[in-house]
């Protein structure tokens, strides 16, 4: 299993090209407009292994790749707003039981710091 994984990518005619343009892609992300081309190759690559398909896909489409890479970026988004919320309620809860008197603040501290944990947890699940 791990060995099919490892050439995988290489599969096909052009591994080696796919490979390099692959990687170049991923090496330019900190552009922010190549992570969508990447993003956009991996949900076609999903697609195409759902459907039984043993190679990968080619690098071709550059306009279909970027709309399914901004199309998975928004679903991930979405996906992510209800942890991100939690996390950033639970923050303000552990900054507003710093400026309170004793019990209190170690009150909500607590309980921001579980409403932390349950972020984390919702995080993983999503």
């Amino acid at each position: 299993m791990l060995e099919d994984a490892l050439a995988y990518p290489t599969k096909g005619d052009s591994g080696i090209a796919r490979i390099l343009i692959g990687g170049a892609l991923v090496f330019f992300s900190i552009f922010i407009i190549p992570a969508f081309f990447v993003g956009g190759y991996m949900v076609r690559t999903l697609a195409a292994t759902s459907h039984g398909d043993d190679g990968p896909p080619e690098f071709e489409d550059w306009s279909g790749l970027f709309k399914d890479g901004l199309k998975g970026a928004v679903v991930g988004i979405a996906y992510s707003l209800v942890p991100i919320i939690v996390m950033v309620v639970m923050f303000g809860v552990i900054i507003g039981g710093r400026s309170g008197s004793g019990s209190s603040a170690g009150i909500l501290g607590g309980i921001g710091i579980i409403g932390l944990l349950v972020s984390l947890v919702l995080a993983l699940l999503v």
